[in-house]
This record gives C-alpha cells, sequence and structure tokens, in this order.
C-alpha cells in the first residue's frame, strides 16, 4: 500500500515532508516485517531510501513499532507464550486466546492480533496457528507462515482468506472444539 501512494505522490509531483515520509515508512516496514518477508522488493528498498533522506528517525520509529508494546500486550504475551504448544515433531505451533484472558488483563484485539507471529519465530515451525475465543461458540483462527505452507489455504477451508503467508478465519464452535 505504502508503494500504491507514494507512487500517486510522485505522479502528482508533490514532495514527502516528514509526516508523509514516516507514515510511508512504517507502512513498508510492517507490511514487509522489516524487511524480512518475501514481498520485499529492490522497489521498497528503493523507496525506504527515498524516505530515509526526508530525515525521518528510523531508530525511533522501530522502537516503536518492534520494541515497546503496552503493559496489558505484554501480559497476553506471557499467557500465549506460556500455553504454546506443538505438534507435528514442531513443524506446527499453536496456542489460544480466552475471553477471560481479555478481561484480567485489558488487552484488546490489537493488542493479541500479532502475538501468533511469535510461534512462527521458533526454529523449525513451519505455520503458526493462534486460537481467539470470540465467544462461546465462535473462534477465530489465524495462521501464518514464511516457507510453502498456503495460510490463505487453508483459512479458505475454514471460510476463512487472508494471503500465502498470513491469513484467519472465524469459526462458529467452541475454543475447544476448533482447536481439535
Amino acid at each position: 500500500t505504502a508503494e500504491l501512494v507514494a507512487a500517486l505522490y510522485d505522479a502528482a509531483d508533490i514532495p514527502y515532508d516528514t509526516n508523509a515520509a514516516e507514515f510511508l515508512y512504517v507502512a513498508i516496514a510492517t507490511d514487509t516485517g522489516s524487511f524480512r518477508y518475501p514481498n520485499t522488493r529492490p522497489e521498497t528498498h528503493a523507496l525506504a531510501a527515498r524516505l530515509l533522506a526526508t530525515g525521518i528517525d528510523t531508530g525511533s520509529i522501530s522502537h516503536r513499532l518492534f520494541d515497546s508494546m503496552p503493559a496489558e500486550r505484554f501480559q497476553m504475551l506471557v499467557r500465549v507464550l506460556n500455553r504454546m504448544a506443538f505438534t507435528a515433531n514442531g513443524r506446527i505451533a499453536y496456542s489460544h486466546v480466552v475471553l477471560n484472558d481479555l478481561r484480567e488483563t485489558g488487552a484488546t484485539g490489537d493488542d493479541i492480533s500479532e502475538l501468533v507471529n511469535f510461534g512462527r519465530s521458533v526454529r523449525g515451525v513451519a505455520v503458526a496457528v493462534m486460537f481467539r475465543e470470540l465467544e462461546r461458540c465462535s473462534t477465530k483462527v489465524s495462521f501464518r507462515s514464511l516457507n510453502d505452507f498456503d495460510c490463505a489455504q487453508a483459512a479458505r477451508f475454514f471460510g476463512g482468506g487472508g494471503h500465502h503467508g498470513a491469513a484467519g478465519a472465524t469459526i462458529q464452535m467452541p475454543l475447544a472444539m476448533a482447536r481439535k
């Protein structure tokens, strides 16, 4: 998205001010997983270089995005990591969040949306899965992968969608049944 917005700036011959450059850089850094995901192209780096030339503070941006979190998110992270389980000879990592977790920690959906990625960071894990209880008979399932596993195909099987490396679905069944 940042590349498309930047193309509009270029087509209109509008220079990036510091504010616009920071927003575009944040979009690139998050969409590419800090330039780690396969969607990172040479053009992506070239745009990042142009944005850096505006004088944005990438150290501060990086800290705010990746090295800082609210206490509520940290408390959820502890719970998610404590529940992390592995199957398929360590190739699948999965965890879950129940409604009570949100009440007890004060966390929101935004605080847990990216926690699935921690399972994916374990060496040997091909796909990470997060189950989130939405209500008694509804569970959100999030899939993340960095390799040949097609998260979108898995999510489509359950009526969801997404793309190859990240997808999700909402399943109309209790969390325990959805996990099975």
